[in-house]
């Protein structure tokens, strides 16, 4: 259904917080500046943060560039932009996009035109997809969404090849002691946001979370970085292979 497959019953009870939340946040984008993104210039709102996005595309980019037939999933792709960004640039692989947001995936169908792109609505936990079907699975910007992140890692490893990667970017992670801290600022957040109902649906995942699973850190934010006003991704960039 327009551009998009569905394996899951469509619902709408996270959807529609969500993108009202993306756009008092001013980030629900027209079909022509979707199509510009990550590089896009200094009137693009939220312009700084894109630039951050920009740079751990390209890392990841780098990452997958020389692969060939792989079958790589993006768990939460939203409108699909870091997908295309990959697509395009290592088309000798097959991309899929797997999100429970219908708009912003019939967005993506429409915008992004690529034979080696395919969007699927449908939900992650159940099973929608058979076991070993991809070598490379990635979330970026969206573990904040899921409930328990040790859940989401045994899902979606069964769904992996043999030595198939999760990798994990663009994502918070806090100390154990940092995390109540987090969680009020989050409600504080969307509070004067207007919309505090949306605390609920946004999560705050620890590195005590990880240590079930053996994962190398590919690349680790620096505070030098941040002291020299260096734009760099403040989110380390995880990998765990299967």
């Amino acid at each position: 259904i327009e551009g998009v497959y569905y394996l899951s019953e469509k619902q709408q009870n996270f959807e529609s917080i969500y993108l009202k939340v993306r756009e008092k946040e001013n980030r629900v984008y027209s079909d022509t500046e979707l199509s510009q993104i990550p590089f896009v210039n200094e009137y693009f709102p939220n312009y700084e943060e894109w630039l951050l996005r920009q740079e751990s595309a390209k890392r990841f980019l780098d990452y997958i560039l020389g692969l060939k037939n792989q079958m790589v999933l993006e768990v939460g792709c939203g409108n699909g932009w870091l997908l295309n960004y990959l697509a395009t640039n290592a088309p000798n692989n097959t991309f899929i996009g797997l999100d429970m947001n219908a708009l912003e995936l019939e967005q993506a169908a429409r915008v992004f035109s690529n034979q080696h792109l395919y969007w699927v609505y449908g939900d992650i936990y159940k099973s929608i997809f058979p076991p070993k079907s991809f070598h490379i699975i990635y979330i970026a910007s969206s573990i904040q969404y899921f409930v328990n992140l040790n859940d989401l890692i045994d899902k979606i490893s069964i769904l992996l090849k043999p030595k198939g990667e999760i990798h994990i970017f663009d994502s918070p992670f806090y100390k154990t002691e940092q995390k109540e801290e987090a969680k009020l600022r989050t409600t504080q957040y969307y509070t004067e946001l207007g919309f505090p109902e949306m605390t609920k649906h946004y999560h705050h995942h620890t590195w005590e979370t990880l240590k079930k699973n053996e994962y190398r850190i590919l690349y680790k934010p620096t505070k030098w970085k941040k002291w020299l006003n260096i734009s760099h991704s403040p989110f380390p960039w995880i990998q765990i292979i299967s």
